[in-house]
C-alpha cells in the first residue's frame, strides 16, 4: 500500500452506471464528483458498454464486462471467482486505497472475499432491495433464500458499512455485522439548486390551479412500497371535508394511479407527470431536473405515504423547498422526519391519520410556517459538499487504520 496519504483513490464499484439513472447511479456520481473535486482520485467501475459520455466527468469511468454480471445470478460461485480475477487486475492497474461497493447484490457480495484476501479497505453501501425484505409487497433480494445466504455469509466482511439512517442499524446487525463496522451517512441533495426563484402562479397556472386551491405533490415511482395506492383514498376523505385541492404525483407509472382514482370518484383532483431525466451536454444526470424544482416549489405540501425505504431521497428535496412534510413512520423514513417540527408522521397505512394530518397543515397557518421554515433548516444540512465531507473522513480513517495494520 503506498505511503502517501495527501490523495486517496477510491474506486466505486457499482452494479450498472449511466445512462441508466436511479438513485443509486445518481449518488455514485454525485459522491465521486465531489471526491474529485476535492483533489482525490476517483473510477467508477461498472458492467457495461462504453458510454459515449464516459470520458467528460471529473472523474474516470471503466467498464468491465457485464457478463460477469449476469453469470454471478446464475452461478455465485464461478462468477464470485471471476470477477475477484478482474478485481484484480484492476487494482494491480490503479493502486486503489478504498474500495466502496454501492449495491450490495449481487458484486458486493461477489466481491468481499477478494478485498478480504487482498488486504484492500473496502466499504459497502446498500441501495434498498439488497437488505431490505417485506414479503408482503414481495420486495427485496433476501426472500429468496439463496440470496439470503450470500448476504448473510459475505456483507459482515467488509471494513465499513454505510446505512443512510438509524432505522437499519439492527437488521445489519442481525447479519452478523458488528456495530462498530457501521456508519450512518445519509444520503446528499444539491441544496443551491433550490435556492432558485421560480415563477410558482404561473407554474400552478400551467396545472390549472387557482389562488384559492391548495397544491399537494407526492414524488416517487408507483411502486407498491411507496405507498401510492392510498392516494386516492386520501383525497376522497380530503374532498368529503370540502376542502380545495389538486394532487399532483410525478414518477414513473404514477398514470396508472388513475383508475384508482375514477373507482373514489376524484380523478379530476390527480395530475400525473412521469417527467423524463435530463442529460446535460456534458454527459451528467440533472436532477432533481428544473421542471421538477419549479413543481416543488410551486406546492404547498409534500405527501408520501410509504411503506418502507432506505432513504426517502424526495423528502430532502421537499425539505429543501420549504415545504411540510406528511409521511409515515416507515423504517427508512421514520428518523428523517421530526414530528410536529419539520413534518407529521402517521402510522403505514393509516389513511385517516394522513387525511388529518394533510387538513391540519392547510386549515393552520402557524403550523404550516413552522414545518416549511424548519424542513429549509433541516434540508441544508443535507447538502453534498457537507455529505461528501463525511465520507473523506472515513475514507482516511480507514485508510490510515489499514497503513497501522500493514506496518
Amino acid at each position: 500500500m503506498k505511503t502517501d496519504n495527501s490523495r486517496l483513490k477510491i474506486a466505486y464499484l457499482i452494479s450498472n452506471y449511466l445512462p441508466s439513472v436511479g438513485g443509486a447511479q445518481v449518488f455514485v456520481h454525485r459522491l465521486a464528483t465531489s471526491v474529485a473535486g476535492k483533489g482525490h482520485g476517483a473510477i467508477v467501475i461498472t458492467p457495461g458498454k462504453k458510454w459515449k459520455y464516459d470520458t467528460k466527468y471529473d472523474y474516470d469511468v471503466l467498464r468491465i464486462n457485464p457478463i460477469i454480471y449476469k453469470l454471478i445470478f446464475y452461478n455465485f460461485a464461478l462468477g464470485k471467482k471471476i470477477l475477484g480475477a478482474v478485481l484484480r487486475d484492476i487494482q494491480r492497474r490503479y493502486s486503489f486505497d478504498i474500495w466502496q461497493v454501492t449495491i450490495g447484490y449481487p458484486l458486493g457480495a461477489a466481491s468481499a472475499d477478494y478485498f478480504n484476501a487482498e488486504n484492500i479497505p473496502s466499504i459497502l453501501r446498500c441501495a434498498g432491495e439488497d437488505i431490505q425484505m417485506s414479503a408482503d409487497i414481495k420486495y427485496g433480494y433476501r426472500l429468496d433464500r439463496k440470496v439470503d445466504n450470500a448476504v448473510k455469509e459475505n456483507y459482515k466482511k467488509f471494513d465499513a458499512i454505510i446505512t443512510a439512517n438509524n432505522s437499519f442499524t439492527k437488521e445489519l446487525k442481525d447479519l452478523g455485522i458488528s456495530g462498530d463496522k457501521i456508519n450512518i451517512i445519509p444520503n446528499g441533495v444539491d441544496y443551491g439548486a433550490f435556492r432558485v426563484e421560480v415563477e410558482r402562479e404561473k407554474t400552478r397556472r400551467e396545472l390549472g390551479i387557482d389562488d384559492k386551491t391548495k397544491l399537494i405533490i407526492s414524488v416517487g415511482r408507483n411502486h407498491p412500497k411507496k405507498g401510492f395506492l392510498y392516494i386516492p383514498q386520501i383525497a376522497r376523505r380530503l374532498s368529503d371535508k370540502g376542502l380545495l385541492f389538486r394532487w399532483l404525483l410525478i414518477g414513473k407509472g404514477c398514470e396508472s394511479i388513475k383508475s384508482q382514482a375514477i373507482k373514489h370518484g376524484v380523478q379530476n383532483l390527480i395530475i400525473t407527470k412521469d417527467l423524463k431525466v435530463e442529460i446535460a451536454a456534458s454527459g451528467e444526470p440533472v436532477i432533481p431536473s428544473p421542471k421538477l424544482i419549479r413543481y416543488y416549489k410551486a406546492s404547498d405540501i409534500f405527501v408520501y405515504p410509504t411503506m418502507i425505504e432506505l432513504f426517502a431521497k424526495v423528502i430532502i428535496e421537499a425539505m429543501a423547498a420549504g415545504l411540510p412534510i406528511v409521511t409515515t413512520d416507515a423504517p427508512g423514513v421514520d428518523d428523517m422526519v421530526i414530528e410536529g417540527q419539520d413534518g407529521l408522521k402517521n402510522r403505514v397505512g393509516d389513511i385517516d391519520g394522513m387525511t388529518r394530518s394533510i387538513s391540519s397543515i392547510f386549515s393552520d397557518v402557524n403550523l404550516a410556517r413552522r414545518l416549511s421554515e424548519n424542513a429549509l433548516k433541516r434540508a441544508e444540512s443535507y447538502d453534498w459538499g457537507l455529505i461528501a465531507d463525511r465520507y473523506m473522513l472515513l475514507y482516511r480513517d480507514l485508510f490510515e487504520r489499514h497503513k497501522r495494520g500493514s506496518s
